[in-house]
């Protein structure tokens, strides 16, 4: 199983497009499925700031792709830069 963060976004369906046939796919982002999604890719919200929702969601994963971008931080980490944010996302 591949996990996909950042799956709502244009390069993790891109992503998701090319390989769902080839690879068993999770995708995972922050709110619900989205449309359009191939019927054979799981869907995962998750909070990647949240260690224990990250965990969850790579249960069961043999790889994670992570292409997250954060175009607009968290209010939570509005003090760190965006290279900050995705560290901590990656960190995760």
């Amino acid at each position: 199983m591949i996990a996909v963060t950042g799956a709502r976004g244009f390069v993790g369906r891109s992503f998701i497009r090319a390989f769902h046939q080839e690879f068993r796919i999770r995708g995972l982002g922050r709110s619900r499925r989205p449309a359009g999604l191939p019927t054979s890719v799981q869907w995962q919200a998750a909070d990647l700031y949240s260690l224990l929702d990250a965990e969850n969601a790579l249960k069961g994963c043999d790889i994670a792709l992570y292409l997250v971008h954060s175009m607009l931080p968290s209010a939570r980490l509005m003090q760190g830069s965006f290279e900050d944010t995705d560290l901590i996302l990656a960190d995760n």
